[in-house]
């Protein structure tokens, strides 16, 4: 188990890197709508664009996700605690999405930021994408699902830190 403290430092620290959250591999469009409902209950879209670079209304973003294969990239801002996340989602195939929330640590309001509240987060996100796995990690292109190392970049995972049930 990792040092919370530990875990903090990783988060905060302002080095020109962001941070991803991941969840399992593949999840199904209602853990993808979900995830996005919940966002959206906090941020406010200021910009959405598919794949082919056409730019998306909030109220099209779900009729989007229903496309045989595609992706989407967006950006929420608002929240007073992380004022503004990147939203990736890939998909090939119907009910296997690829998931990924990006922040960077100058997003994150320092004086707020407890660890505990940013835990609760994180669990009503893995909640919401009814997913098992999450792992949080820096930036790492060579980052491959699954990997847990700290060689790898995870600053935790479903491996060694339990969320609260909240």
């Amino acid at each position: 188990m990792r040092n919370l403290e530990a875990i903090e430092l990783d988060i905060l620290n302002c080095d020109g890197s962001c941070r991803d959250l991941n969840f399992a591999e593949e999840i199904t469009l209602n853990g993808v709508v979900q995830v996005l409902d919940f966002i959206s209950s906090g941020w406010a879209l200021k910009r959405a664009t598919d794949d082919e670079g056409k730019e998306l209304k909030l109220e099209q973003i779900h009729s989007a996700l229903l496309r045989e294969k595609g992706g989407l990239s967006t950006v929420w801002e608002g929240n007073v605690k992380i004022t503004s996340l990147q939203v990736y989602i890939f998909w090939e195939a119907r009910e296997k999405f690829f998931f990924e929330l990006t922040f960077f640590p100058d997003d994150l309001e320092k004086t707020m930021f407890k660890l505990d509240d940013f835990l609760l987060m994180v669990s009503n996100l893995v909640r919401a994408a009814g997913s098992r796995e999450y792992y949080l990690r820096y930036e790492n292109a060579s980052w491959r699902h699954g990997s847990i190392d700290r060689d790898s970049g995870v600053i935790f995972s479903h491996h060694d830190v339990a969320l609260p049930s909240g």
